[in-house]
Parts: C-alpha cells; structure tokens; sequence
C-alpha cells in the first residue's frame, strides 16, 4: 500500500519533502552544535533554496513554499543577534534602620530602650 502511495505522490511533491526533510536535518546539525546564532541558521537554510530553483519556475506549489520559507529565513537574518547575558544575583535588600515606636523587631526595641 505504500509503494502505491509513494507511486501516486507528483515529482514536485517529492522535490518539496526532500528540500524540507533537508532544511530540517540542516537545523539539527545546527541545533547540535550548540549554535543559536539567528543569522547563521537563516543563512544555513537560504543554501537549499538552489536545489529547487529550477522547478520553482514550472511549478506554483514549489514557488510558494519556497517563497515562504525564502520569508522566515530572511526574518530570521534580519533579527539583531544579542550577546548573550549571565544570570547575576541582585545585590541583598539593606535592612531599613527601625522607628522608635514601630511595630518592628521586639528585641531591637528593648535593646534600643535598655541603652
């Protein structure tokens, strides 16, 4: 049943799941990497577009997904690239000096009053 299937399936169809299947393969070797750097990933999936160029210009289904996914890789060039930024612990809260008279630490009051 499969084969069958596989049979029926159009060249552009097969043609779009290759160049798909190579841009997902793409990003996890990037993602393996450790890299999160948008524009080198958008640049790294702006290279399989060659592949189906040619068959974009006799096929509009084949246009259109390159079309978009030619969109989200520009999109995701165009994103400013942040340096990356380390967890810092904020400095500690400076305790506020008590009021004579406020409904503060019991034994900061006595002390206060003893002296």
């Amino acid at each position: 049943m499969m084969r069958m299937l596989d049979a029926m399936r159009s060249e552009s169809f097969a043609a779009v799941k290759a160049y798909l299947d190579g841009r997902q393969e793409a990003v996890g070797q990037i993602a393996a990497t450790g890299s999160t750097d948008p524009q080198e990933i958008g640049r790294a999936m702006q290279s399989f577009r060659n592949e189906l160029e040619g068959m974009a210009r006799q096929s509009d289904h084949i246009k259109q997904v390159l079309d978009k996914t030619d969109l989200a890789d520009r999109q995701l060039i165009s994103i400013a690239a942040v340096e990356p930024r380390t967890m810092q612990t904020p400095p500690a809260a400076v305790a506020a000096p008590a009021k004579p008279g406020s409904s503060g630490d019991g034994e900061t009051a006595s002390a206060a009053a003893d002296a």
